[in-house]
């Protein structure tokens, strides 16, 4: 029984695609390459990889759109591979919802480590014996907390699943505001405060976890909920 992780390989330079291609392989991995993101969509829809290896740089469709596009519908794991390696590039990818942010120059070896990962950081939110009282479904901006509906607005819905992608980590209100606004309209940190409030207040009504969106002095929020407790986006 065929028991390889397929890994969508794609990557707009033929050799490097080949590169990793053979090295995934190496690893007992099932590699799929493709050199533009054309048909990508349609392919992840029928057959899903188990992870998406995004390094496009072309113009009209680079790794950062193709990724925000497949967000659209599915949570599949994507790990982008760029030579923009500025910190803003990072958080870029991240806040769209890239799982892994690698900056050229790298060793194909690396890639595949961070691969090995994802995949098992993918495996253990997936694991159906760990309870996972925080549900957000993006593609119907839905949230509960073990089953009961959080009745979040939009902007709070969007807000929570920043910060729920990575527990722990200070997101800053600069961040908050370019991920939670879909225009670009000016918006005081008063504003951020307000709606972190107000999301605050849902969560711990229900979860009853006392405070769990903290402040962090000058700098933005986070989420912290008890080590035993796990998220899970759908």
């Amino acid at each position: 029984m065929d028991t390889k992780r397929k890994i969508f390989v794609v990557v707009d330079e033929v050799e490097l695609a080949e590169t990793y291609s053979d090295y995934l392989i190496a690893e007992s991995y099932e590699a799929i390459i493709m050199h533009s993101a054309d048909g990508l969509v349609e392919s992840i829809r029928s057959t899903p990889p188990d992870l998406v290896l995004l390094d496009l740089t072309q113009p009209e469709k680079d790794s950062l759109a193709v990724c925000r596009e497949v967000r659209q519908f599915s949570d599949l794991p994507i790990i982008i591979v760029s030579e923009k390696g500025e910190a803003i590039d990072c958080i870029r990818g991240l806040d769209i919802g890239a799982d892994d942010y690698i900056c050229k120059p790298v060793k194909p070896h690396v890639v595949v480590a961070r691969v090995k990962a994802v995949l098992r950081r993918s495996q253990t939110d997936n694991n159906p014996r760990s309870k996972m009282p925080l549900e957000l479904n993006k593609a119907h901006y839905d949230a509960r907390w073990d089953g009961e509906e959080l009745k979040l607005t939009p902007v709070e819905f969007r807000l929570l699943n920043l910060l729920a992608q990575d527990p722990g980590r200070v997101f800053t209100r600069n961040q908050i505001m370019n991920v939670i606004y879909e225009d670009d309209r000016y918006v005081s940190g008063r504003s951020i405060d307000s709606h972190v409030k107000n999301v605050r207040r849902k969560l711990a009504t229900v979860s009853k976890i006392e405070n769990p969106i903290r402040a962090v002095h000058g700098v933005g929020y986070k989420l912290e909920i008890d080590s035993n407790k796990s998220i899970l986006n759908s």
